[in-house]
């Protein structure tokens, strides 16, 4: 699983930083840190973040985190 967060974050605003983005959301920078960074996600992403990170974006899902074949 991959992580589009970067895409998103540019897409709504290219001088957007990780840091901003959690402080707005009320995330730990760490986390928002870590789905940013995770590709491939290896690790467990809790589904209210990934709600909030959703609502915030107005995307779904499948726009946020996509499958992709690892090689």
């Amino acid at each position: 699983m991959f992580s589009r967060l970067p895409n998103l974050m540019v897409d709504k605003d290219p001088k957007m930083t990780q840091r901003r983005l959690a402080a707005e959301l009320g995330l730990s920078h760490t986390t928002i840190n870590k789905i940013y960074n995770g590709q491939p996600l290896t690790a467990r992403i809790d589904p209210e973040t990934v709600g909030v990170l959703c609502e915030y974006f107005g995307c779904d899902v499948g726009d946020l985190l996509t499958m992709r074949e690892v090689k």
